[in-house]
């Protein structure tokens, strides 16, 4: 399915995402919503202790860029990521 392109372009300031249609207005995630999680160990899964593990990405560890800091990253468990995905 091809959609039909917009008639002019705007840089969005984001190196990884590009043009965006000029009308659009380009702002941060946290401005316009709010993350309400009653159990914030959902958000903490079991941290792999050996310092092998998979690499488990949150809010924090996503830059102004867009870009994911792998290195704030906290290393989990990979029955931890076993255990959220079945939860869906």
């Amino acid at each position: 399915m091809k959609f039909k392109s917009y008639a002019r372009y705007k840089d969005s300031g984001v190196e990884w995402l590009g043009g965006v249609p000029e009308h659009w207005d380009v702002i941060k995630l946290q401005r316009i919503c709010t993350v309400i999680d009653p159990q914030p160990d959902h958000r903490a899964p079991s941290l792999d202790e050996s310092g092998g593990g998979f690499p488990y990405i949150g809010i924090r560890d996503v830059n102004n860029d867009g870009s994911l800091n792998f290195e704030s990253a906290r290393c989990v468990n990979e029955s931890a990521i076993i255990r959220l995905d079945a939860s869906d």
